[in-house]
C-alpha cells in the first residue's frame, strides 16, 4: 500500500459535490472539509482491506480498479456478493454494519487507487452540514434495488440467464473480473461458466 497525498482530488470532489447537492450544492469550504478527510492510497491485487469479523469502520471511493465484497464460510470457501468498481463510494450503511463485527472481507480484485476515510469523522461533517440524510438515503436506496434485483434473478432466472443479464447491465465489469470471481458472483462453477461463454458468441 503507497500514500500519495500530492494527486489531484478532482475526481473524488466531483462525486462528494453530486451526491450531497441535495437540496443545494455545498459550499466550497465545506467540499474542502470533507475532501480533507480522505486520502488517497494505491493498493495491489487481492489486498484485503476488510476482513470478516473486523469492524467496518472506513468510507471507501474507487478511483481506480476493483474490489470486492465476500463472504469466507468455516471451511475457507470465498463467495462473492458485490463488486465495486470507479466511481463508487463504499461505505457501512446500516448500523448493523457499523456496530458489530462485518460479515463479510472486502479486497482488491486488481491494482487500485482508493481514496480512504474515517467513517465516523466524514459521518460527523456530513451531519453537521445537514447532508447526512441524503448522503446516506441515496446509497442505502441503491444498495436494496440491488440486493432485491440480485435475490430475484437467483430465484427466478437460469445460470445462463443471469449470466446475460449481468453482461447487459455491466459489460465492463464482466470483461474485467477473472472468470473463477466472476462464477462465484453468479453462484455457478468455473466450468459452467466458460460453457456458458461458448455458447453465448454463437
Amino acid at each position: 500500500m503507497n500514500t500519495n497525498k500530492s494527486d489531484d482530488r478532482s475526481i473524488l470532489k466531483n462525486a462528494l459535490s453530486d451526491c450531497t447537492s441535495n437540496p443545494k450544492s455545498l459550499s466550497d469550504n465545506r467540499l474542502q472539509v470533507l475532501l480533507n478527510t480522505f486520502r488517497k492510497q494505491l493498493f495491489h491485487k487481492d489486498v484485503v482491506l476488510l476482513r470478516q469479523g473486523n469492524r467496518f469502520d472506513k468510507v471507501y471511493f474507487v478511483e481506480q480498479g476493483i474490489i470486492r465484497l465476500f463472504v469466507t464460510t468455516r471451511d475457507g470457501r470465498e463467495f462473492n456478493k458485490n463488486f465495486f468498481a470507479e466511481g463508487h463510494f463504499f461505505w457501512p450503511a446500516t448500523p448493523v454494519t457499523r456496530l458489530y463485527p462485518s460479515l463479510f472481507s472486502v479486497a482488491t480484485l486488481e491494482t487500485a487507487c482508493i481514496w480512504v476515510a474515517d467513517f465516523a469523522l466524514f459521518q460527523k461533517h456530513l451531519i453537521a452540514f445537514k447532508r447526512w440524510e441524503s448522503f446516506a438515503l441515496i446509497f442505502t436506496e441503491a444498495l436494496a434495488d440491488q440486493k432485491f434485483s440480485r435475490e430475484y434473478e437467483f430465484l427466478m432466472l437460469d445460470a445462463e440467464e443471469r449470466y446475460l443479464s449481468l453482461l447487459q447491465r455491466d459489460p465492463q465489469l464482466v470483461n474485467r473480473v477473472p472468470d473463477y470471481q466472476l462464477a462465484s458472483y453468479l453462484g455457478i462453477t468455473n466450468v459452467t461458466l466458460s460453457r456458458i461463454r461458448s455458447r453465448c458468441r454463437f
